[in-house]
């Protein structure tokens, strides 16, 4: 029984279709080439726009980080959606906490009549 679970679980991780071939492509037409310099559109750069998770009067340098420095972050750091996935993990969290601990008391049971 262990050996089948191993061999389960090897072939999971290793995925169900082996390793995969790419197909060699067979198409004999040359690449497009480009246009020379001159001949290239000029285009206007995008607009900038505001970030407003990063500072404007600090060195974003300084803030990347995983302990960011004071005054590197914005009060929108957080909001309702934040607090919903926080919220939404925490309940997964335990809803595996119950049935874990219904499971064993189960077991329990069955084991010690």
């Amino acid at each position: 029984m262990k050996i089948r679970v191993a061999l389960v679980a090897l072939v999971l991780s290793f995925g169900f279709g082996g390793p995969h071939v790419a197909a060699a492509t067979t198409d004999t037409t040359p690449p497009a080439t480009e246009a020379p310099m001159a001949e290239m559109p000029v285009t206007e750069a995008p607009p900038v726009t505001d970030n407003e998770f990063i500072p404007e009067n600090v060195n974003i340098g300084d803030c990347l980080s995983s302990m960011p420095r004071p005054n590197c972050g914005s009060t929108n750091r957080s909001g309702t959606g934040t607090l919903l996935t926080f919220g939404v993990l925490m309940a997964g969290t335990a809803f595996i906490g119950w049935r874990i601990s219904r499971s064993v008391r189960a077991r329990d049971r069955q084991q010690n009549p």
